[in-house]
């Protein structure tokens, strides 16, 4: 199933999954979770959403790869932010801002790291539009596992771009953001006039 869903064969994945039993094999997390995202990169979001519903009604407990591949599926969607936010309700999304000024989301798949900081950035600018914003994404170590590569910077580095903000990209494994000057010079008096 794992192998269809690296594939881009959401529906052989299908096929294998509701196999299983047929051949005396029950699914399992693993299945379930590889099916998932199969079906949810695959850009079938409703299928992968009943599949992640039916974990629970066959007595599987979903765990972060379960809420990271549903959420990477279909993490533009609404429905998104709500599976990120009982997620984090469940503990499974640790905390993780060790400073206010930075949120590191290194071992978070694309989607629920688009969905944290997104979310982090509507509290920090608020309060805090003049002090750089570091978002840590790491080296990459952690994202070979969820088999994304470089897919996390690049979807963090979209995100700040999209909402406006100046990226700064010289340090490996994090970005820094922050507003642009004319942002700040915007509610300021001219001088002179």
């Amino acid at each position: 199933i794992s192998a269809c869903e690296k594939g881009g064969q959401w529906q052989k994945a299908l096929v294998l999954l509701r196999a299983m039993p047929g051949l005396r094999v029950d699914p399992d997390r693993y299945s379930y979770n590889a099916a998932i995202l199969a079906t949810g990169m695959g850009g079938n979001w409703q299928l992968a959403l009943s599949l992640f519903h039916e974990m629970t009604a066959v007595g599987l407990e979903q765990d972060r790869v379960s809420y990271n591949s549903i959420i990477d599926g279909l993490f533009e969607r609404p429905m998104a932010l709500q599976l990120f936010f009982d997620a984090s309700r469940k503990g499974i999304y640790p905390v993780v801002n060790p400073q206010p000024n930075i949120i590191d989301v290194h071992t978070f798949s694309t989607g629920p790291a688009v969905i944290a900081v997104r979310c982090w950035l509507s509290r920090m600018l608020s309060r805090s539009a003049h002090t750089p914003l570091r978002v840590v994404t790491g080296w990459g170590k952690h994202w070979k596992a969820y088999g994304t590569d470089f897919a996390l910077y690049s979807g963090i580095e979209l995100l700040l771009e999209e909402l406006g903000l100046v990226v700064d990209r010289k340090r490996q494994g994090s970005l820094l953001a922050r507003l642009p000057r004319s942002s700040f010079d915007a509610g300021r008096p001219r001088r002179g006039g």
